[in-house]
């Protein structure tokens, strides 16, 4: 009985050790995927964020965020979009798609955030 005891107790110790390391990894995931940087974090390291503007998976353009701009993203159907840096945020002011939910995103500002379009199949996004 006492064999059974001491096989059942490092059982629950192995899977206890098991859980936590689990636990740990899923948390330094979690950490890394939703970790962002600021624009004033950026350019403390010296890293300009950029805006990158892509049709149909290509890339079309990039904007600098310590930049304000405006570029106006046109599909090979003569669609478009107005794309405004201002503030070290990107948004889409205009668009001519009938949804305008690229518009109502609002202004992206970290790493990670996307704007998208699909009606034009235009997406941009932080790096």
């Amino acid at each position: 009985m006492s064999s059974t005891v001491e096989v059942s107790h490092k059982k629950q110790i192995r899977n206890s050790v098991l859980l936590a390391v689990v636990l740990a990894a899923v948390f330094l995931a979690l950490y890394f995927m939703t970790r962002r940087t600021s624009p004033e974090e950026a350019a403390a390291e010296r890293q300009v964020l950029k805006a990158v503007i892509q049709i149909d998976g290509e890339k079309v353009h990039t904007m600098d965020l310590d930049q304000d701009a405006e570029y106006r993203a046109e599909t090979a159907e003569g669609n478009y979009n107005t794309v405004v840096v201002k503030d070290q945020s990107v948004c889409v002011e205009e668009a001519d798609c009938k949804n305008q939910v690229c518009v109502k995103t609002g202004a992206i500002r970290f790493p990670g955030e996307v704007i998208a379009c699909m009606p034009h199949r235009m997406m941009i996004y932080i790096e």
